[in-house]
């Protein structure tokens, strides 16, 4: 899988990289590859991935209070 994420990447970036080192990968690139490998499925013919930058640790406040203030600011305005 890395390997045709690798070979995918090169097609679609193709920029000159004569000059770039190529054989190091930095952190982030390696917990991207990562994070493809474990995700990669194939359903239906085609592969699904998560999205690199969604966290699925995100803890939402319980902000009920918040949401009441604004209907009523909403509803003295209109």
């Amino acid at each position: 899988m890395r390997e045709q994420m690798l070979c995918m990447f090169d097609h679609e970036f193709s920029e000159d990289r004569s000059k770039a080192d190529d054989k190091a990968f930095s952190v982030g690139d390696e917990l991207f590859l990562d994070l493809m490998e474990e995700s990669a499925k194939k359903v239906e013919g085609h592969y699904q991935l998560l999205l690199p930058w969604k966290n699925t640790d995100i803890r939402l406040s319980f902000n009920r209070s918040v949401a009441l203030k604004r209907l009523i600011l909403l509803n003295v305005v209109s």
